[in-house]
């Protein structure tokens, strides 16, 4: 009797794992479709610390495979000032059927810290797609001119890709993260750039403000 009571026990809890993690994996998987709205990626991903910075594509690959990378579990990862050189991080995306033909995801890296970042896609063929934007070189000279680097996601048919992240950092590892349609990210853009417009405008018309009154009374206190 005792034990039938250990082989049921047994089987049960077997097929309780195997149901935990069928629901933990589909709970995160990213489905970009027409219901898909703006997000960071930071509850999907899962991140590897390479100390050396030297690490390539094939060697984040086995470190995954391995089981050595960490699940985020939070929006924004956040491991604080590191002297690790890079991290890595792991995502799987699913391009939805009902998804836009018209819709450009984009990948979004909002953080001034980063020195370079690099998408590796890697598609259902096995086919690898790699784009990297370096935030450290001068601004007219990035490949991508864009105040908030972001990264074009090779994805145009329906199916399963795997991304690998690389981003090489020289101030707090903090890794903002997201996933946007292009049309998104250019309309908070154009509200950004308008803000700024009407920041450095208004410091400009009271420059000369404080010129023309400078002209008119001499005192230099117009200035300061």
């Amino acid at each position: 009797m005792d034990s039938w009571l250990r082989f049921v026990i047994a089987i049960s809890f077997g097929i309780g794992c195997f149901l935990s993690t069928y629901t933990v994996s589909a709970e995160n998987q990213l489905v970009l479709d027409e219901h898909f709205e703006t997000s960071m990626l930071g509850e999907y991903l899962n991140f590897w610390s390479d100390t050396a910075g030297n690490a390539t594509l094939d060697d984040a690959q086995a470190a995954f495979a391995e089981g050595r990378f960490q699940r985020s579990k939070v929006k924004v990862l956040s491991l604080g000032v590191t002297q690790t050189a890079s991290h890595w991080f792991q995502v799987s995306v699913t391009l939805g059927e009902n998804g836009s033909p018209q819709d450009q995801w984009q990948m979004i890296f909002d953080h001034d810290t980063a020195d370079s970042v690099t998408l590796y896609s890697i598609n259902e063929a096995g086919a690898i797609s790699k784009t990297k934007v370096d935030t450290h070189e001068p601004f007219y000279s990035r490949d991508i001119i864009s105040l908030v680097p972001f990264i074009n996601l090779p994805h145009t048919e329906p199916g399963n890709n795997e991304l690998y992240i690389q981003v090489f950092h020289s101030g707090p590892a903090i890794f903002p993260i997201k996933i946007s349609r292009e049309s998104d990210r250019l309309a908070t853009s154009n509200i950004e750039y308008a803000l700024l417009c009407f920041y450095y405008g208004a410091w400009l018309v009271m420059a000369l403000y404080n010129f023309i009154v400078y002209i008119g009374t001499k005192s230099k206190a117009y200035f300061y």
